[in-house]
């Protein structure tokens, strides 16, 4: 009988965000340890304008996006 090991990370990204700020935070699970962690990643404060709306990206998890009220839009990855 041959035993093998799997060791696998998933990534998950959230994104949350206030009227001034967002914030990202990125999930792991480590299906060897059965354990999960959540990691704070940083944020970035708007003071020209507020946040209208923020997203990630449903394509590449690295991605977001945040439109302020002025209509700048900004791009994070």
């Amino acid at each position: 009988m041959i035993s093998t090991r799997f060791q696998v990370i998933l990534l998950l990204g959230i994104l949350a965000s206030t009227l001034y700020c967002v914030h990202w935070y990125s999930v792991r699970f480590d299906n060897s340890c059965k354990t999960r962690a959540l990691d704070y990643l940083g944020c970035e404060l708007f003071k020209s304008s507020s946040i209208v709306c923020a997203c990630c990206s449903p394509y590449i998890l690295e991605e977001s996006v945040v439109l302020l009220e002025n209509g700048t839009l900004f791009l994070f990855d």
